[in-house]
């Protein structure tokens, strides 16, 4: 598309500038996510930096590059890789349980690091706007992309409020 963004080829047009995709050859990205796995530090076009904010043995919680709001995290198990949310489908029970992990490990970053800094919450939201961190914790939204868009599962999740693109 005009806006160089990569899109999923069940597209019939580009979502951010609304090009035809009809015609567009299948191309395919790098996958990120497992650079950042590996600690690979460059791509083919840019520099792989990341904001970590939780490391653990099986999973990374970073500042997601693309941020939708003040505090927008992604989660990735560094233990396994699944390029497509389908694959926890395979074995419900274990793929509850990645997910579990994964939603975790990102509110306890965002407890620690933006629900606990009075700062962060007092330029963010009213005064009352949440009774308790679990009130708020409530409001997060948290889910996959489908179809991927990186080749591995990452929870993206994303504190109220939310700026649109």
């Amino acid at each position: 598309p005009r806006c160089g963004k990569s899109c999923a080829t069940i597209l019939s047009f580009c979502n951010g500038c609304n090009h035809d995709l009809s015609d567009a050859p299948v191309e395919y990205t790098e996958n990120v996510c497992m650079a950042f796995v590996y600690g690979v530090a460059r791509g083919s076009r840019f520099p792989l930096g990341l904001s970590l904010r939780h490391e653990a043995p099986d999973v990374i919680v970073y500042d997601d590059l693309l941020a939708r709001g003040s505090c927008h995290l992604n989660a990735i198990p560094t233990d396994c890789h699944l390029p497509d949310w389908r694959h926890l489908l395979r074995a419900p029970a274990k793929g509850l349980a990645l997910m579990r992990r994964l939603d975790e490990a990102s509110w306890r970053a965002v407890r620690e690091q933006f629900w606990e800094d009075e700062a962060w919450r007092s330029r963010t939201f009213r005064d009352g706007a949440f009774s308790s961190a679990e009130d708020f914790r409530s409001q997060i939204y948290a889910g996959v992309n489908s179809v991927p868009s990186q080749f591995q599962i990452h929870l993206q999740y994303i504190v109220p409020t939310i700026t649109p693109a």
